[in-house]
Order: structure tokens, then C-alpha cells, then sequence
């Protein structure tokens, strides 16, 4: 596993920058493989457009200006921070700067969280094409994050252009750090058996507004004054407008005088794990009626647990690589 600097944002806790300092592991363990293997010779230009993806560090430069220009939860009405105080810088290898990208474009249920990867999707586009250029001009890249299977959670993020009808399209898989905390698999497990769909869904819940609103970070942002805290506020903000959840921004636990990062978390996490406990239960439907068909009653929360936890996967993004039209 390869594993890179803190620094990789250059800002700290300033919206993707909360991200970017949580993807300490970038890219992990590359899961490289060619869809089908006895594809021709020529699909390996996939393969090789993946590596140098993955392998290749460059820097993008964008701004979180959108989130203010688009904001509706008032966090912005009374602020006016210059277009330096908006400036981002990210580091990393190109890879996870679209895994970055992907898990900042995340949408619960069809609902944007925030609008910070306008541009920065748009500056990872232009970079990785940059990065391929001369290698290869007809690729699409995709990266998806979603917590687990079936999930109406998902962040999506791209670059290319998505290749025509008639072509001859060789595709590669690689996994990357997503910066959300991986859930263990135990864990899921054992919450099941206590609780049922709901208790396991907690777990996934936590690391999923720990990812996206780490504490110790975000206590820190709350007590400033700078566009740092609106950042965090909004963020706060627009998951509670999502989940149906007061945090109560002028008095509540995300205000200046009574913030609390921990009793914030936990309301966020009680709502959303409502939303993952109806998701997991749909989606494992048939397989829950066959593990209580196949097995013993006193078998049946330990072998639907584990059907849970195989479906998680928190701390992975996919990004698919697709390359047609060129011979080696």
C-alpha cells in the first residue's frame, strides 16, 4: 500500500480540503485487471492508462467560490471573503485527486451535499488529460464512491469523454482510498445480531459523517473566524437540510459559543443511519429470504450480518479506465 503526505491539500479544513486531508492513503493496493482476459493485445493500453493514472503526481488549483455563489442555508448572507480566501490548492497522485473529486461530488438520494467539486472535478478533468496526453486521447475515466451496495448514497466524478457506440472499448479497474474510514467487517456483524438492519447501519453511518465532517477538524474550524468556519457551517447545514436534522446554526451545536462537534456528529448519524438501515434492507431482500430458507434459525443474524458487511465498502472509491481506438 502506498501511502502519501498529509500536506496533499494545501489548505486545511476548508471543504474539499477536509477531504483531502483525511486521503492520507491514497492509493491503495491497485486492483488492476482487464475485464476480459483473452482480451487482444491492443486492450492493454487500458491497463497502462490506469497505471500512469495511478502513478503519476501532479497538482491542481481551483476555487470553493461555488459553494458561497450557490449556498441556501444562509451560512454566506452576511460574509465577504475575497477570491484568495477561496483558493485551493491539491497534491497527490492523479488517481486520487479523481477519487477526491468523486467523493466530493457526493449526492444523497439525489441531493448535492456541496458544491466544491464544480471546479475541482473540472481542474481534475483538464489535469488528467494532461497527464495522458500523447499516451492516449481516447479515454473516459469514471470514479464512483458509494458506502455499500444498492445505496441511494453516491458521489460520481469524470474525465474524458465517453467513448462512441461503434468503438472497440478495453477497460481497467483500479481501488482508491476514498478518505472515508473503512467500517470493519466484525463490527457490522456483531451490530446486526444486537439490533438488526438499523444497528448495523450505524456503524456505516459514523464513518460516513466522520469522513465528510471529521471532528477534531471540524471543532477546530467552528471556533474561527475566517472562511474556514462558513465552510464547515455549510457543510453542516446542507447534510441537516438532507436528513431532516435541526442543528440550529445561531444557538445550536454548530454555533460559535455552543458548538459541539461530538452531539452534531451523533444527530447527523442517527438520521442517516435510518436512511442506510432502508437501503441495506432493500437491497438484501432476496438474499436475507435465502439465508433463512438455507440455514438454522439461530444461524440466520450472523449470516445476514456478514451478507451486510460484504456489501460496505466506505473506503474505496472504483475508478473505471475505458480506451478505444489505438493500437499499442
Amino acid at each position: 500500500m502506498t501511502r502519501f503526505a498529509r500536506d496533499r491539500a494545501i489548505s486545511t479544513v476548508v471543504d474539499v480540503a477536509l477531504f483531502l486531508l483525511l486521503v492520507s492513503a491514497a492509493v491503495t493496493t491497485l486492483a488492476l485487471f482487464l475485464e476480459d482476459g483473452d482480451r487482444a493485445p491492443t486492450h492493454a493500453e487500458a491497463d497502462r492508462t490506469a497505471e500512469t493514472l495511478a502513478s503519476t503526481t501532479t497538482s491542481v488549483e481551483y476555487s470553493l467560490r461555488p459553494v458561497a455563489r450557490t449556498d441556501d442555508t444562509g451560512t454566506f448572507d452576511d460574509t465577504d471573503f475575497d477570491d484568495e480566501a477561496y483558493a485551493r490548492v491539491a497534491h497527490g497522485p492523479t488517481a486520487a485527486l479523481l477519487a477526491d473529486a468523486a467523493v466530493t461530488n457526493v449526492r444523497f438520494d439525489d441531493r448535492r451535499l456541496t458544491a466544491a467539486g464544480e471546479e475541482f472535478e473540472d481542474a481534475v478533468d483538464r489535469t488528467a488529460m494532461g497527464v495522458l496526453q500523447g499516451a492516449t486521447d481516447d479515454v473516459h475515466v469514471v470514479a464512483v464512491w458509494t458506502p455499500h451496495d444498492g445505496s441511494s448514497i453516491e458521489g460520481r466524478a469524470t474525465a474524458g469523454r465517453k467513448p462512441p457506440s461503434d468503438a472497440d472499448v478495453s477497460t481497467a479497474t483500479m481501488t482508491v482510498a476514498s478518505g472515508v474510514p473503512p467500517v470493519d467487517d466484525d463490527r457490522i456483524t456483531a451490530a446486526y445480531e444486537r439490533g438488526g438492519f438499523e444497528a448495523a447501519a450505524r456503524p456505516i453511518a459514523t464513518a460516513i459523517v466522520d469522513g465528510y465532517l471529521p471532528p477534531s477538524e471540524s471543532r477546530l474550524a467552528l471556533e474561527r473566524q475566517s472562511v474556514d468556519r462558513a465552510l464547515v457551517v455549510y457543510r453542516y447545514q446542507r447534510l441537516a437540510d438532507i436528513l431532516g436534522v435541526d442543528l440550529d446554526p445561531e444557538d445550536g451545536v454548530v454555533s460559535r459559543p455552543n458548538a459541539n462537534v461530538t452531539a452534531a456528529n451523533e444527530k447527523l448519524t442517527d438520521e442517516l443511519a435510518v436512511l442506510i438501515a432502508a437501503d441495506l434492507e432493500a437491497e438484501l431482500a432476496s438474499d436475507v429470504e435465502d439465508i433463512q430458507r438455507r440455514y438454522p434459525v439461530d444461524e440466520h443474524d450472523g449470516e445476514i450480518g456478514e451478507a451486510i458487511a460484504e456489501t460496505v465498502s466506505t473506503g474505496d472509491v472504483t475508478i473505471t479506465v475505458r480506451t478505444w481506438g489505438r493500437e499499442p
